[in-house]
């Protein structure tokens, strides 16, 4: 039930987000959703890639080895690095993903 109305909400939120223009879309956070677990249905996942998102990260971001943390990205080849960084005072590992800027413009020397 929480993971639908999470999805409502992210849906609209993509909605608004196709209004405005721009070439990359980041979402990330504590889904609560573990992507390293057997259950079939993993609806948040499913979600973001049925709108053209792709999930990054791979390895576990909890001391008991659960994958929680997502980046979504809906321009993948803008991503220079991404993984986790080992946190001691929280449960959760942090995550972090680096985008490239796109080409910088050659200036002439005159």
């Amino acid at each position: 039930m929480h993971k639908d109305l999470l999805i409502s909400s992210l849906g609209k939120l993509l909605e608004h987000l196709s209004e405005v223009k721009r070439n990359n879309t980041v979402i990330l956070g504590d889904f609560n959703e573990d992507l390293n677990s057997s259950e079939q249905n993993k609806k948040i996942l499913s979600f973001f890639m049925s709108k053209g998102f792709e999930q990054v990260i791979e390895a576990p971001t909890t001391v008991k080895g659960r994958l929680l943390d997502h980046i979504y990205i809906s321009a993948l080849p803008d991503v220079v690095n991404h993984g986790v960084i080992q946190t001691f005072y929280s449960y959760h590992d942090a995550v972090y993903c680096t985008l490239g800027c796109g080409e910088i413009p050659h200036q002439s020397e005159e």
